[in-house]
């Protein structure tokens, strides 16, 4: 009789534990039916990310899906659940060592990538950096008037053109000395009142200067003309001269002698 009732009463209770099964099934599909947070066992799975995204990823997956979800408050507060316990399983696994924090560059490895393009670089001396200067629009017009007029002799005038490069080597100099000296001082008829002292080493830079530009002119004219024939109506001498004094107009331009 005894077995008999613990039978009954087993039976009983499997019944019940069914029953209470079937209800919390029942209840679950409910809410769910409802818009309630949806329930999900792994967080990674439910922020739709893998076990090796970044903090970076996890912000941005939770910050999507509140804003798509803003109107449900249990899911808003189910995905920040879910942010929380991906944060934790990486400390976790962190301090476990199952993961180590990646270190793009260590400050020795800065350091001597730091050394390495330094010692890449050609660092010139300060009297080479400023040996070059952009001119202003005042200069141009000023050294274009004249050197217009020569360049237009050397290329129409082949006869005068040993003259043309003497004068513009000269005023290739002197437009080159003076760049960066400060206005004479005039009186009140617009006489000069004082004359000021020749500096003998800007005044021999800008001589080489202009010299070197000259030849560089020559040099490129006898070797490029080889390679590149003139048209047959342009005389080679006349193109060579207007270009040598077009090289020593542009170094009075953009070379600089003064306080160096």
């Amino acid at each position: 009789y005894n077995k008999c009732e613990q039978r009954i009463d087993s039976l009983r209770g499997g019944v019940f534990r069914h029953v209470n099964s079937k209800k919390s099934m029942v209840v679950c599909s409910a809410s769910s039916m409802r818009g309630g947070a949806p329930e999900e066992s792994n967080p990674y799975r439910a922020l739709g990310l893998s076990e090796g995204c970044s903090y970076d990823e996890v912000e941005v997956a939770v910050k999507k899906l509140k804003s798509k979800y803003s109107s449900d408050s249990s899911k808003v507060e189910f995905y920040e659940r879910q942010k929380e316990l991906v944060f934790e399983d990486k400390l976790r696994r962190r301090l476990s060592g199952e993961i180590s924090t990646k270190i793009k560059e260590s400050p020795y490895e800065r350091i001597m990538r730091e050394r390495k393009a330094e010692a890449r670089k050609i660092v010139l001396p300060n009297w080479m950096k400023n040996l070059w200067k952009l001119p202003d629009l005042r200069q141009i017009q000023r050294s274009g008037i004249i050197m217009g007029v020569l360049l237009m002799g050397a290329l129409l005038a082949p006869t005068i053109a040993g003259t043309s490069l003497f004068m513009g080597y000269a005023i290739a100099a002197a437009f080159l000395y003076n760049r960066g000296l400060p206005e004479p001082v005039k009186d009140e008829y617009g006489n000069v009142g004082e004359i000021q002292p020749v500096k003998q080493w800007a005044l021999l830079r800008s001589l080489v200067i202009v010299a070197i530009a000259c030849l560089f002119g020559h040099l490129f004219c006898r070797f490029g003309l080889e390679f590149i024939p003139l048209p047959a109506s342009i005389d080679t001498e006349s193109f060579t001269n207007t270009f040598v004094l077009l090289c020593m107009w542009l170094s009075s331009l953009f070379f600089y002698t003064q306080d160096l």
